[in-house]
């Protein structure tokens, strides 16, 4: 049974009707349940409308202390790779945004304007070191694609891994650790201090749209103190 026709969802539906209640999170407004924590349109309040453009937040106009208002968004400086710092920067190239900086992700290096893992035929080893046509890399060698990948090794692509340890190959050839996490005993993971949040690492202390836990936003006038929003 749904209650989608009623024009209240997402309301409780009971005993195969639609009662008057909204579902946790959700409160009526009119005839329609909405969420006031981050509906703009009624922020914290049944038709408390934010300015054009500003978000709600934690049933609050505006981002958290220290978050960046970029294209109508609140965007973690820290860590997002599209604002990474600023609303301008966007991390190029493979890097990750870390610590408001863009870089590349553990265990890869700059190779011109990219970041590679030195375990591909253009960069196997070093930056500079090309495989030859019909050869794959391992590790820091060219071996023919045709030759059987070293021991603890294994096939991916065009090159032999270690899938404990390799951030684009990680436990199985198809994972690929994002956001700057790190591939340790075959699963990713944040460096220490960092948790996943949303695709990235963030420090759960500072940051304001993740703080202490990934899924506490602090509000508008709010900044993130070990772990806690405050004003």
């Amino acid at each position: 049974d749904q209650c989608g026709t009623t024009g209240t969802a997402p309301a409780v539906c009971a005993a195969g009707s639609c009662n008057t209640a909204c579902a946790e999170g959700f409160q009526k407004c009119g005839d329609t349940c909405v969420k006031v924590a981050t509906d703009a349109a009624n922020c914290g309040a049944c038709g408390k409308v934010c300015d054009a453009g500003v978000p709600c937040f934690g049933g609050v106009c505006g981002c958290p202390e220290g978050v960046l208002f970029c294209q109508g968004q609140c965007f973690d400086p820290m860590s997002n790779a599209a604002h990474c710092g600023t609303c301008e920067t966007a991390c190029t190239g493979g890097a990750v945004c870390a610590d408001g900086k863009c870089g590349c992700a553990p265990g890869e290096q700059q190779c011109g304007a990219e970041c590679s893992n030195l375990n591909s035929p253009q960069h196997c080893g070093s930056c500079d070191k090309t495989c030859a046509t019909g050869e794959i890399c391992a590790v820091t060698s060219c071996i023919p694609s045709t030759q059987a990948c070293p021991a603890g090794l294994t096939r991916c692509g065009d090159a032999c891994v270690n899938l404990q340890t390799t951030a684009s190959s990680c436990g199985t050839c198809d994972t690929k650790c994002t956001g700057g996490q790190a591939c340790s005993g075959g699963t990713c993971g944040c460096p220490a201090g960092k948790t996943a949040c949303d695709g990235s690492c963030v420090d759960l202390s500072a940051s304001a749209l993740h703080c202490g836990s990934c899924a506490t936003t602090c509000t508008s006038g709010q900044s993130c103190q070990a772990g806690q929003c405050k004003c």
